[in-house]
């Protein structure tokens, strides 16, 4: 089957005029891309753990994918349904699923509030035919710093400053005006979310072959604060690329964290318990995959 490509199915729905595709364009596009290059081949059936509203979920089923999604929200999950799609209002690990029933598994932005992350993914394993893939997008909090939080709040100020997103008690706004933007970033993320880090070394426990890289993410933080108008998709987009430009540079170092991983029949694991609990270990998140 000849699929279209992300941006051009994407944008069709942007020029229908419905709000939701107007609304996730560029960052549905930048998932999406993602995940088509990494998907299977061939590739019939996908679940997807966490779809939120159903944008990505919605353009695969677009695509031809035959897709079940699960959504543990019953609102959002009522909202994927709407769209079309099989949608499961469960948690997971606790749905039951068919062993083997699967070609891919899409853990999108989601893993960080899976908790035990160990069986989160040893369930999605079971779900995988052998050679299905594991396709993990998620970011790491932890690794923003002190430089990160200045441009980030400088962006926000600018936003604010040109009246496109609203000056409210929620935490961007307050990120933006506060002189220490760093305390402000932890007391809305240090709260009960999986670290990068952990989150790779289960998949690798599980999967043993993870293939790790690091993408932009800070953009997806201006989709949801700026206010709606006809614009909103092309600044997302400028801010993207923005991101994209200080990320190559060196400037500010990338949030977004992707893994990769194939079911492959095996007996021992690639790294023994010890070395993944050791203090000094952390994965390598190269720029682009």
């Amino acid at each position: 089957m000849q699929r279209e490509g992300p941006s051009s199915m994407l944008q069709n729905e942007f020029a229908s005029g419905k709000d939701e595709a107007k609304m996730s364009v560029v960052a549905t596009g930048y998932t999406l891309a993602f995940v088509q290059k990494h998907l299977p081949t061939p590739c019939t059936r996908i679940l997807e753990i966490g779809s939120g509203e159903g944008a990505l979920a919605r353009a695969l089923v677009a695509l031809g994918y035959e897709l079940v999604a699960i959504e543990a929200n019953a609102e959002t999950a009522d909202a994927t349904r709407k769209l079309g799609v099989i949608t499961h209002n469960a948690q997971w690990p606790d749905f039951e699923v068919e062993a083997e029933s699967f070609d891919a598994v899409l853990f999108t932005r989601s893993l960080h509030h899976i908790r035990p992350v160990h069986e989160a993914l040893r369930h999605a394993r079971t779900a995988l035919r052998s050679g299905g893939r594991v396709l993990i997008e998620d970011f790491a909090y932890d690794a923003a710093g002190a430089r990160e939080l200045a441009w980030f709040a400088g962006m926000m100020r600018l936003l604010l400053a040109t009246g496109t997103m609203a000056n409210d008690e929620s935490w961007m706004p307050a990120l933006a005006r506060s002189a220490e933007p760093l305390s402000v970033w932890r007391a809305e993320h240090d709260h009960d979310l999986q670290t990068s880090a952990t989150m790779f070394r289960f998949a690798d426990q599980v999967f043993g072959n993870v293939k790790p890289a690091s993408a932009a993410y800070f953009f997806r933080y201006l989709q949801e604060a700026l206010l709606r108008s006809e614009e909103r998709p092309d600044l997302v987009a400028a801010f993207l690329q923005m991101e994209e430009a200080m990320i190559a540079a060196n400037v500010i170092a990338p949030l977004g964290r992707r893994m990769v991983a194939e079911k492959i029949e095996r007996s021992v694991f690639t790294k023994s318990r010890s070395e993944y609990d050791s203090p000094s270990f952390e994965p390598t998140f190269g720029f682009g995959i």
